[in-house]
C-alpha cells in the first residue's frame, strides 16, 4: 500500500539521530511532512494521538512509563507497533498486554533470523558485515507488540 501526504513527528533524544532523520526526510523530499522533535511525554503524546495515529515505538524501556492509557487515554485508540524491551524492564510485555488487551487486538511478534542472501541490497558488503548489520548485536530474542484498537476513534479524554 502507498500512502500520499501523510506526515510524520519522530522523536529521539538523542541530537545525531534527530539529525540523521532530518537529512533522511530531506533526501526523501518529505521534510514539509516530517517534524523531528525531541523527548516525547505525556503532554506531547495526548497533543500528538488524533484518531487515526499510527504509534511505531522503539523507545529503550520506556515504554512501560510512557504508554500508560491511565494517563494518555487517546492511546486505547491507537494503533501501535512497539518493540519491547524485556531484558532491560522485566515484565515489560506482560505489562503492556495486561493494559491494552480488553481495548486492543495484540499480536507478538517475535523477532526471527534474517538471512543475507535473503536481502539483495547487502550483496555488495563483505559477508562478516551483513551478518552484524541484520544481527543488530541482540543477546536474546526479543518482541514487537502490534496492537489495534477493537473500537476506532475511541473517546480522547
Amino acid at each position: 500500500m502507498c500512502v500520499h501526504n501523510c506526515g510524520g513527528s519522530p522523536y529521539d533524544i538523542d541530537d545525531k539521530a534527530r539529525s540523521n532523520c532530518a537529512r533522511l526526510a530531506a533526501l526523501n523530499n518529505v521534510s514539509d511532512r516530517v517534524s523531528v522533535h525531541g523527548l516525547c511525554d505525556f503532554d506531547e503524546l495526548r497533543r500528538q494521538i488524533v484518531p487515526g495515529t499510527l504509534l511505531f515505538c522503539d523507545i529503550e524501556s520506556a515504554e512501560k512509563g510512557l504508554l500508560d492509557p491511565t494517563v494518555v487515554a487517546s492511546l486505547y485508540g491507537a494503533d501501535m507497533i512497539v518493540e519491547m524491551h524485556d531484558l532491560t524492564s522485566p515484565g515489560c510485555t506482560e505489562l503492556m498486554v495486561k493494559r491494552f488487551r480488553r481495548t486492543h487486538q495484540i499480536d507478538i511478534v517475535p523477532t526471527q533470523e534474517r538471512h543475507p542472501q535473503d536481502f539483495p541490497a547487502l550483496l555488495s558488503f563483505p559477508e562478516n558485515l551483513r551478518v552484524g548489520l541484520l544481527g543488530e548485536g541482540r543477546t536474546q530474542e526479543q518482541v514487537w507488540l502490534r496492537l489495534s484498537p477493537l473500537k476506532r476513534n475511541a473517546p480522547v479524554a
